[in-house]
């Protein structure tokens, strides 16, 4: 008998951004998925104003819905195969767009990380696309397994290195993401855009769960929350979506007081490009900007087994 919870959360200081996170799932099926689309470049991957909604935002539902939707349809299929018709829903977003219009029309490709799960009976099959993750925990909020990350790097030509942040951007977003070498070898990060090289960027396994295990599905915003022992511990023993909800409240209310103190009479428009919203909040925290790793947009799923 599996338990489920799950929960989205803003960024907590800009109510105005547009949602990019998203989760879907059918317990029924033993299906889960979370997407987290990835924010695009002002001048690089759009002009103007910052896009509302979403495409990115846009991109990661159509793929967690298609996601959950394939095993509906099909209860015995893998999770790759999910993967794929999700990554297929992914480029119909992008249907209008390519990775090649950055150079002439700001018009990149949408994106996506994503974290997936099927588990039937006591076996989890999983996978996840860059830096959305899968944890087990026990029952004591001991990790026995976590898997999240990008582990693949581009080798930067030396003549590239000497470029400002937007010319490097330019350079990931386009040719680097999924990008294959001439030896067939992976030589980017992998997200989800619909190229069908991305699937070659998906890490996956099996894993057999013992009883009152704890599967987690989360994307990069939930990342340094779960590495709180006593948050992990939390979620071992929940008992309604309400306690979750005051959980994650809690803890993130205790992370984030000292950054709101340190911003109080600072006005950032959370319309704003993320490069302007960074630097502006690089100016004012100085060596405590690494701290707004506590305020991302995040999702959750948590299967109590």
């Amino acid at each position: 008998m599996k338990t489920v919870f799950s929960i989205w959360k803003n960024a907590s200081f800009f109510k105005e951004r547009s949602r990019e996170d998203f989760l879907a799932y059918n317990t029924k099926r033993g299906i889960f998925a979370v997407a987290d689309g990835v924010g695009l470049w002002k001048d690089i991957e759009y002009a103007g104003k910052y896009p509302r909604s979403s495409g990115s935002g846009r991109l990661s539902r159509a793929f967690c819905g298609a996601f959950v939707h394939h095993f509906e349809r099909n209860p015995d299929a893998k999770v790759i195969d999910g993967f794929r018709v999700g990554n297929a829903a992914a480029k119909k977003v992008n249907h209008n767009r390519s990775k090649y219009d950055v150079f002439r029309k700001h018009r990149g490709l949408f994106a996506a990380t994503a974290a997936m799960a099927r588990i039937d009976g006591h076996i989890l099959n999983w996978a996840h696309i860059c830096d959305a993750g899968v944890m087990i925990i026990d029952t004591h909020g001991k990790v026995k397994l976590q898997k999240d990350g990008c582990h693949h790097y581009f080798p930067w030509p030396n003549d590239v290195r000497g470029y400002e942040s937007s010319t490097w951007t330019l350079f990931a977003r386009t040719l680097v993401r999924n990008a294959i070498s001439k030896e067939n070898k992976l030589l980017g990060y992998g997200v989800i855009t619909g190229e069908p090289e991305a699937e070659r960027y998906v890490e996956s396994g099996t894993y057999r769960l013992s009883s009152r295990d704890v599967v987690v599905l989360y994307t990069d915003g939930f990342a340094p929350y779960l590495t709180l022992p006593e948050f992990r511990k939390k979620l071992t023993h929940l008992k309604s979506l309400s306690e979750l909800r005051e959980i994650v409240d809690n803890v993130v209310e205790k992370k984030t007081a000292p950054l709101r103190k340190a911003l109080e009479g600072h006005h950032i428009d959370g319309r704003a490009s993320v490069e302007v919203i960074e630097g502006r909040l690089r100016k004012i925290l100085g060596k405590r900007f690494k701290e707004m790793e506590w305020v991302k947009e995040k999702s959750l799923i948590v299967v109590r087994i």
